[in-house]
């Protein structure tokens, strides 16, 4: 790839090789490659937020967890009245917590919880765990009385 990018500078190439981390996205880009992202970026998900910070000029934040759960949310709300089970949704949000405290409470959290068929979106998050609800949003941790 790198003889190729010598050879025809002109040629857009776009490398896919396991890159895990920042430093080995740099080599790629120094090189004038295009890097593609997969599992890495499924299994950490902060993975692209890293990476754009290391754009030039990139001045993009970092969403908190708590944003991105609020956001999913509100698309499982969007998608269950078309029959989409909020485990087509969270199978994705596994890594959301990777490297954090309470990871894999989180994990063990979607997929016991999340994954039954009858789980409602906003229900099943005041249902999370005590080591992960206090990063939650406020709005999904409200329990009613009764």
């Amino acid at each position: 790839m790198h003889r190729l990018r010598r050879e025809r500078p002109d040629l857009p190439l776009v490398i896919n090789g396991g890159f895990a981390d920042l430093a080995q996205v740099r080599l790629q880009w120094a090189e004038g490659l295009g890097v593609m992202i997969g599992r890495a970026a499924y299994h950490r998900p902060a993975f692209i937020a890293e990476l754009e910070r290391a754009l030039p000029d990139s001045d993009w934040p970092t969403p908190e967890p708590a944003r991105v759960v609020e956001t999913m949310v509100s698309y499982a709300r969007a998608q269950a009245p078309r029959g989409v089970r909020l485990h087509s949704v969270t199978r994705h949000m596994h890594g959301l917590l990777a490297g954090r405290e309470g990871a894999r409470s989180w994990r063990r959290f979607l997929s016991d919880i999340a994954s039954r068929p009858d789980a409602a979106p906003k229900l099943c998050f005041r249902r999370c765990p005590s080591s992960i609800r206090a990063w939650l949003p406020k709005r999904l941790k409200r329990r009613k009385p009764g």
